[in-house]
């Protein structure tokens, strides 16, 4: 009375062998059972030179560079997608980009228009530097402590900068002076000259790559932070007078 229909084993296009043999070939589990996907310009992700004499001629390969290039902007345009502002330090991979392609100014790494100093990157000059951003404010622990939140300064180029207005909001705090009432004379002038001076931060560039590839030679010297600090200081905000307290 019934019958049991088969069903016809679907033929696949030439279009699903291609997808099919592209994810067993670039599709694989770790030891966790996590899925791993190979990168489209990386023939075996897992592989690593442990050579450094390899590994230091390709880091500076511009030819790799531009190679990679070429093949990411192919893939993201197979999807409708066009790549857009370009940026790099190296002049020889910008002169393959056409310029409308390129974003040549500064990258901002934090866009809040609430953030007192910015760290911006200039892929041209390859330094990093601080937009400042700052009105003068009266001297309360609630400014100084809305100051320290809105410094935007994620690799510590800024530490001495923020450890000056910490002791400050130490001092305050050891006086029990309340969130809005104006400190000491004594305090007040340093917190009016610091403001007046921050924006001297506009002229400073740290270079974002420190070493060279070529054979070198690093010193490293441990000092005491609070004695480091207030070096910097006395540099920084001199004449100013500073009592570095204990912490």
């Amino acid at each position: 009375m019934w019958e049991l229909e088969d069903f016809t084993p679907p033929v696949p296009t030439s279009e699903d062998s291609i997808c099919e043999n592209y994810f067993v070939e670039n599709v694989s589990r770790n030891s966790f059972g996590r899925y791993e996907v190979a990168l489209p310009f990386k023939a075996d992700p897992t592989h690593l030179g442990d050579s450094f004499a390899l590994s230091q001629t390709r880091l500076p390969d511009i030819k790799n560079a531009v190679t990679i290039h070429t093949q990411l902007v192919k893939l993201f345009e197979n999807g409708g997608f066009q790549m857009v502002k370009w940026m790099s330090n190296s002049n020889e991979l910008l002169s393959q980009i056409p310029d409308v392609l390129q974003l040549n100014t500064p990258i901002a790494f934090d866009k809040e228009s609430l953030k007192v100093l910015g760290l911006e990157w200039n892929p041209s000059s390859d330094n990093f530097s601080f937009k400042i951003f700052v009105s003068i404010s009266p001297c309360t622990k609630r400014n100084m402590l809305s100051l320290v939140a809105r410094i935007f300064d994620p690799l510590g180029f800024l530490a001495p900068i923020s450890l000056f207005i910490k002791l400050l909001i130490k001092k305050l705090w050891k006086l029990k002076f309340d969130w809005d009432k104006e400190a000491p004379k004594e305090m007040f002038y340093l917190w009016m000259k610091f403001q007046e001076e921050l924006t001297l931060l506009n002229s400073l560039q740290i270079p974002r790559h420190l070493l060279v590839f070529e054979n070198s030679t690093v010193d490293i010297v441990g000092l005491l932070m609070l004695v480091l600090a207030r070096m910097l200081l006395s540099f920084i905000f001199d004449p100013l007078i500073l009592q570095v307290m204990s912490v």
